[in-house]
């Protein structure tokens, strides 16, 4: 076993700069270990490539990813890995480990899809790129020293898997997590947005619209002044923060004034300091919407709070120093103070990610798929998801990963086992619980539709 070099608590090993720019040897896996690495992934690659396309083919929406979760499961199974199938109260969760080293590190593993669009997040890609890391570690595990585990996390897209599965303990004997997103572009710490997600529901008093109107109380006129507070609002909140509103609930007929109606309203902030504010104003505009139509008001939280992301600094450099793709970036904001690095935000998207990385030291870089200039969520990028440049991502993503979980576990495990105390855990748990982040007691939502009614992407007019 390679012995670890301990770093102080709290302080990110600083890179030693060896002979023409050579990071050194405190940044980058032992050479003998990574070769068996990359060899076991060159030796498999064909295989992860077909399972890619193989859950590609038959998108499934979050928490009914049951195709998905079975083939990932299988093929951990007969890698060597110890499956636990069904956590947290969702049956497409599951934990698979390999080792008994001291120090334990997880590849979080996303396949779920979006209605309508199949896999236009490559959430296909995240998760084989998981298991291709975690099979080729497996082999160097005990050299290292290290436990791999691999954790199916459902439904980030419609429900916040890893937030369930971190309140329910899954996640309390990880020391550091990894996983790499696919975009149209390289970005080593990209910017994340904090947001919530509420449905606000009216209830007014149904009457003939034509003959009687003076006796009803028209519960989509609430919604409408709802959307027109929201839409004045706009104008005066931070320019990083979105608010999109979808009617969920409306009347059965044109000549019957609407007795009940409802909407849900997502609102993303750069941090989740900002959300806190910006959610209590949205609030009251969903209320005015019910006081000046004289409606019953119901505004419930129906996903939990996802945080944005705090990228860990040190594992952002290994998984930098392990990736052929940032031999050239600029690694110096890395350098910064404190063990995390929050980017700036800008125009960004919302993930569990987040709220992970309050907990446990996490990265979640993106690798660049050849999309043709669109983005994630459009139906181009349901197509580049299964394109050659996807089978290039699948495997520099995985080298990337391996290399970086490696390297955190030969040359810095003591640093992340000083991170891991239950001392320092807690401390991360009631910043997490204070900012409610976690532990907020958001029922789980009921799966959208059982998994042989999931619609074949192709399929959708």
């Amino acid at each position: 076993m390679t012995v670890p070099i301990a770093a102080p608590t709290g302080v990110v090993p600083a890179a030693a700069e060896g002979p023409a720019g050579d990071p050194g040897p405190t940044m980058t896996a032992p050479a003998d270990l990574m070769a068996r690495v990359d060899a076991h992934l060159a030796k498999h690659e064909a295989h992860w490539w077909d399972l890619a396309l193989a859950v590609h083919a038959r998108p499934e929406l979050g928490l009914a990813e049951f195709h998905a979760a079975a083939l990932l499961t299988a093929a951990l199974a007969e890698q060597g890995f110890a499956v636990t199938r069904g956590l947290a109260g969702m049956p497409t969760a599951f934990r698979a480990e390999f080792g008994d080293g001291p120090l334990t590190v997880a590849l979080t593993a996303e396949y779920d899809a979006l209605p309508g669009l199949g896999h236009a997040c490559g959430h296909n890609l995240i998760g084989t790129m998981a298991l291709a890391a975690a099979s080729a570690l497996r082999p160097v595990a005990d050299a290292a020293g290290i436990r791999v585990v691999v954790l199916g996390c459902p439904a980030e897209e419609n429900a916040g898997g890893k937030i369930y599965l971190a309140e329910a303990g899954v996640f309390d004997d990880i020391h550091l997590a990894a996983q790499i997103h696919p975009a149209n572009r390289d970005e080593l710490c990209p910017a994340t947005l904090a947001n919530d997600t509420l449905t606000v529901r009216y209830r007014g008093r149904s009457a003939h619209a034509s003959s009687f109107p003076e006796r009803g109380r028209n519960a989509y006129d609430a919604i409408t002044v709802a959307s027109v507070a929201l839409g004045l609002l706009r104008q005066q909140l931070p320019s990083s923060v979105r608010v999109h509103t979808l009617v969920t609930e409306t009347g059965a007929a044109v000549n019957i004034i609407h007795e009940r109606t409802a909407m849900t309203v997502k609102i993303r902030a750069a941090d989740v300091a900002t959300l806190e504010d910006v959610t209590a104003r949205v609030g009251d505009c969903l209320r005015a919407g019910g006081l000046a139509t004289g409606c019953e008001t119901t505004v419930e939280r129906v996903l939990p709070r996802f945080a944005e992301i705090r990228y860990d600094r040190l594992l952002a450099e290994l998984f930098a120093r392990a990736s052929p793709r940032f031999a050239d970036a600029d690694l110096a904001y890395l350098g910064g103070s404190g063990e995390t690095y929050t980017p700036p935000s800008g125009r960004a998207a919302s993930t569990d990610v987040g709220n992970l990385s309050w907990l446990v030291p996490t990265i979640q870089p993106m690798l660049r798929l050849d999309t043709g200039g669109s983005g994630n969520h459009e139906p181009a990028f349901t197509a580049a998801a299964a394109s050659p440049s996807a089978r290039v991502l699948l495997a520099d993503g995985a080298h990337a990963l391996a290399g970086a979980l490696l390297a955190a576990g030969t040359r810095h495990a003591g640093h992340y086992l000083a991170a891991g105390t239950p001392a320092r855990r807690a401390a991360r748990l009631a910043e997490a619980r204070a900012a409610e982040v976690v532990d907020l007691g958001v029922p789980m939502i009921t799966p959208p539709v059982s998994p042989s009614a999931v619609p074949d992407p192709q399929d959708a007019p």
